[in-house]
């Protein structure tokens, strides 16, 4: 099962930093990695940075709902998948 994960930031860190908070071994099987900070001035509404989410607050609910979807879609496509191939056999 692939989750969201969510990490609040209310600090702007020099370079990478909040990005890096929320990578760590455990984390890698995340689905998607979402950093939610109103303190990043580069990002208006939302960006994919290194592989994470970064996204104003006002933003976040809109896109846990489309990673959620996009999470729901793949894993219907695996089991789909999945199925056929032991048909084949």
């Amino acid at each position: 099962m692939r989750i969201i994960r969510f990490q609040y930031s209310r600090t702007l860190r020099g370079g990478n930093g909040d990005e890096a908070a929320i990578r760590s071994p455990k984390l890698r099987a995340a689905g998607a990695l979402v950093l939610v900070s109103d303190a990043r001035k580069e990002v208006e509404t939302l960006n994919l940075v290194d592989g994470i989410w970064v996204t104003d607050p006002q933003y976040a609910v809109p896109l846990a709902i489309a990673l959620r979807q996009g999470l729901v879609d793949v894993a219907t496509v695996r089991q789909a998948r999945a199925g056929h191939l032991t048909k084949l056999v």
